[in-house]
């Protein structure tokens, strides 16, 4: 599922199509889950970035949440460094909802440093 959802969304690009937000919502509703879907979502990140086109809030907040979902912190922490230096497009639509990830992302990286 992983790479037909990535071949799929490439496709889509390499049509010059632009994608919105209903298109990357679609994407993180793949039923993946734990590294797999982790995958997934860096995929989607990675090639959206290839063809110039800037992640959204949607992508964003599922990346976040399967990071953490597969104990993976640090991960999570990277993503939240690249919002920050604009690398995602996150509207208030997705602002109330990345900043409770973000919250959990600065818990669990406190816990792992104890």
């Amino acid at each position: 599922e992983t790479d037909a959802a990535t071949q799929a969304f490439t496709l889509l690009l390499e049509d010059k199509a632009k994608p919105n937000r209903k298109t990357y919502v679609a994407l993180t509703r793949c039923a993946l889950q734990g590294m797999a879907r982790t995958d997934l979502m860096l995929d989607v990140i990675r090639v959206a970035r290839e063809f110039g086109a800037q992640p959204m809030g949607p992508l964003y907040v599922a990346a976040l949440k399967a990071a953490l979902d597969a104990g993976e912190p640090d991960l999570a922490a990277l993503l939240t460094e690249e919002r920050k230096s604009g690398g995602f497009a996150v509207t208030r639509q997705d602002a109330k909802d990345a900043t409770k990830l973000e919250l959990r992302v600065a818990n669990a990286l406190q816990a792992n440093s104890k």
